[in-house]
């Protein structure tokens, strides 16, 4: 039977609200204006440019940070030859550039979200018309 190691040692990190707070926010306004222009208005062509925005934004947070090819990394596993100076600086510039590619999460996550809650109306969108409908009526909303 597998065992998972325990988290016992390592420090809880504390939840980041505020970007909590700013995807949410991100997450309703896109699909606010994606709703009003595609499900309202008509627009179709908006799912292409918020799918082209979504690929570019997550293409470029990948080869940003090279494909997570050094995530796993530490010093002890980076090549003997290298100096104390040279491996710092490799460790320092991996989490710089995490840190300066993390906004980009702001959009990815949003849209995301967005382009899946179209595709689950777009797949479900009558069964929960449905169902809605029907739990209005039974308690007497509708």
């Amino acid at each position: 039977m597998a065992r998972f190691p325990s988290n016992e040692g390592t420090p809880s990190r504390p939840i980041p609200w505020r970007l909590v707070l700013i995807v949410l926010c991100n997450t309703v306004l896109f699909f606010g204006i994606y709703a009003y222009f595609v499900m309202a208005r008509g627009v179709n062509f908006l799912f292409w440019v918020y799918l082209g925005i979504l690929l570019a934004a997550a293409l470029g947070y990948v080869l940003y940070n090279r494909a997570f090819s050094d995530a796993s990394c530490t010093y002890e596993t980076l090549p003997y030859d290298w100096s104390h100076e040279k491996k710092t600086e490799f460790l320092l510039a991996r989490d710089t550039r995490k840190q300066k590619s993390r906004w980009l999460l702001v959009f990815i996550f949003p849209l995301s979200l967005t382009l899946m809650f179209d595709v689950i109306f777009l797949f479900f969108g009558d069964a929960l018309n449905a169902l809605f409908t029907s739990i209005g009526k039974g308690l007497g909303i509708w």
